[in-house]
């Protein structure tokens, strides 16, 4: 399989896609962004087989075992371009034992700031697959419209794998168990690990919705007082009571922010959905401009914002548009 075949196999599947998620009323919003394409392998051999030819298009960004075989993901030489959609990343899982598997593409994932309920019960009458839901990282919420699907995400791919090849975090993130630890507070990570733009001072950010206060910090105490640094404060933040716990596991700060707002309507994950998009329109160029910001001192937004050329406050510029539009607004990313 060349680019060109790829490509062509790739322009007819999302058009069929699309003419299925129009007659079934399932709307992407246009900020939103679809991550990568998944093509399924049927055999073992045909995933070797498939894994060269993706090679020869693509560079292999990670494989990887994921509840008993292995995914690889390829970031493609010559990105897809489907309408206003740009996508650069092709899943590749090798098949399940003992389940057949048919050989092609099978869906897109979209990454999206809205709460998986509201998507649950705006598609109720649609066959939704939950299971996702219960990962205790980057879960999913998947429309199974048959032969062409859909699964919806609140972190990119990339950010997935930045995580996961920082092996000092992704391990302390595991040993933490902070993210099963806090699972019925919704918990996102967030900030700049995962952007792959952190520095020595950089903390693993996690955000979390809580009513009670009182009980979290009582979960909290209970599950990480032992690690060290471990502190716990309070305060207001955008007219919310917020809590907010520290520590540090094996060298790497921790920082729990939590509030009574849903961890994709906090400002802190809005800020780092955007900076996912321009991270990923912008390119290695881009990247590397706020990696050099961040290594002068300068903070996470601030940096992104002056590598746009944006003035005023860098916190609100960032939000103010679509990071699709930031990016071609420069002249430079398109």
């Amino acid at each position: 399989m060349n680019s060109l075949h790829f490509h062509n196999l790739a322009q007819t599947f999302l058009r069929d896609l699309f003419i299925d998620l129009s007659q079934h009323s399932v709307i992407l919003e246009p900020h939103w962004d679809i991550d990568h394409i998944c093509y399924r392998a049927q055999t073992l051999e045909n995933y070797e087989n498939l894994k060269r030819s993706f090679s020869e298009i693509g560079v292999l960004l990670i494989e990887s075992e994921v509840n008993g075989r292995l995914i690889s993901t390829y970031k493609l030489q010559r990105p897809i371009i489907f309408e206003q959609w740009r996508i650069d990343l092709v899943e590749l899982p090798a098949p399940k034992i003992g389940k057949v598997t048919q050989e092609g593409l099978e869906h897109i994932e979209v990454v999206i700031d809205k709460p998986f309920s509201e998507l649950i019960n705006q598609y109720r009458d649609l066959p939704l697959e939950i299971k996702g839901l219960e990962k205790d990282y980057n879960q999913e919420l998947e429309i199974n419209l048959g032969l062409r699907n859909i699964k919806f995400h609140h972190s990119s791919l990339a950010s997935v794998i930045n995580l996961e090849k920082n092996e000092r975090v992704w391990k302390a993130l595991q040993k933490s168990r902070v993210l099963n630890s806090l699972k019925e507070y919704q918990p996102l990570v967030a900030g700049t690990f995962p952007l792959g733009v952190h520095t020595d001072e950089s903390d693993l950010d996690l955000l979390i919705q809580i009513q009670d206060h009182d009980s979290l910090e009582k979960i909290l105490t209970s599950h990480f007082k032992s690690f060290d640094e471990f502190e716990i404060s309070r305060s207001f933040v955008d007219g919310l009571e917020t809590t907010v716990c520290r520590f540090t596991l094996d060298g790497v700060p921790f920082e729990i922010f939590g509030q009574d707002r849903n961890p994709v309507s906090q400002k802190a994950y809005m800020h780092f959905q955007v900076e996912e998009q321009l991270l990923k329109y912008g390119g290695e160029e881009f990247l590397r401009r706020v990696q050099e910001l961040r290594a002068t001192g300068e903070k996470t937004e601030p940096a992104f914002a002056k590598a746009l050329g944006l003035e005023g406050d860098p916190y609100h510029a960032l939000l103010n548009q679509n990071a699709k539009d930031l990016i071609n607004g420069t002249g430079r990313f398109l």
